[in-house]
């Protein structure tokens, strides 16, 4: 098994992390602005509050509010959008790691195989015994472990 897949999956790996970066910053854009949206909301309430304004002026202070409140609730919706992408983005990279980390353990599964020429049922037999008396070694968790690797090998390079 060759490493272009790996490289492959490594790759696509970097553009899923640069994606979730770009998310990152965009969240903390979106809450700075609502921060300062709330700021300005909080100071043109407090100066319509101010005695003495004529009822023109204060209502165009209100309206001005109100206005800051629908900026606010439109930020808050676009930040919740934000972290729902952020959170599809992460699940992706999740997937993409355990990607990554199945592909290793096959090539390094194919490469054993290879070294012990398994091509048939009694050669795997041969091969999960050898296995089985230097698991640690090889850093097995389970013989189904092989197996499944071994199988998803060739299941792969058939389907290719």
């Amino acid at each position: 098994m060759s490493n272009s897949k790996t490289v492959e999956l490594q790759s696509k790996l970097i553009e899923i992390q640069s994606n979730l970066a770009s998310v990152i910053e965009a969240i903390t854009k979106q809450e700075t602005k609502i921060t300062r949206l709330q700021s300005e909301g909080y100071k043109l309430t407090q100066k319509a509050k101010t005695p003495g304004l004529s009822s023109d002026v204060k209502s165009s202070i209100e309206f001005e509010a109100e206005t800051k409140d629908a900026d606010i609730e439109k930020a808050q919706s676009d930040l919740k959008s934000l972290r729902d992408k952020r959170a599809k983005i992460s699940n992706a990279e999740r997937v993409q790691i355990e990607k990554i980390s199945v592909t290793e353990t096959v090539r390094k599964y194919y490469s054993i195989a290879e070294l012990y020429s398994i091509e048939t049922d009694s050669d795997f037999d041969r091969f999960t015994h050898i296995l089985k008396e230097h698991k640690s070694a090889v850093g097995l968790s389970s013989l189904d472990d092989l197996e499944i690797a071994l199988s998803s090998n060739n299941a792969s390079q058939y389907s290719q």
